[in-house]
């Protein structure tokens, strides 16, 4: 099992990345029923972030906002405004080139998720390699 973490820092493009990734996956056999354990992966590379995350503006305005003379420091009303500020440098979620396979099938998956008007919009290209065995595994 490995992880990875990465970012570009306070930017105001800015993206986050993580990574998990296993192999050599298994399950107890009397855990799952028979006919599933061809379906269960044994290796795993899952890669998603995010982009266009706008953490410059946001932390200047947070501190030009921040006054401990109030309670609280930062009033609803920033709040709101940072979120509307956010939204509007159409930030977006980020499933990069991933996989799920065991030793006849590997699912590849890539797309990414947007936001527009508050409503997720979205795109996944999925591709299956070995999925006639697939099938057949089920069939039997």
């Amino acid at each position: 099992l490995s992880t990875a973490f990465g970012t570009d820092g306070v930017a105001q493009n800015g993206k986050i990345t993580y990574g998990i990734k296993a192999s050599g996956l298994t399950v107890p056999q009397q855990l799952v029923p028979s006919w599933s354990v061809a379906l269960l992966p044994t290796d795993i590379d899952l890669n998603f972030g995010g982009a266009n995350i706008d953490l410059d503006s946001m932390a200047k305005k947070a501190i030009e906002a921040f006054d401990l003379n109030q309670d609280p420091p930062l009033s609803a009303e920033f709040g709101e405004q940072l979120k509307v500020d956010f939204m509007a440098k159409t930030p977006k979620v980020v499933l990069g080139h991933s996989t799920v396979k065991n030793k006849d099938t590997e699912i590849a998956l890539e797309g990414e998720m947007t936001f527009p008007g508050e409503k997720p919009e979205g795109s996944v290209t999925v591709d299956v390699a070995g999925f006639d065995k697939l099938v057949e595994g089920l069939q039997e």
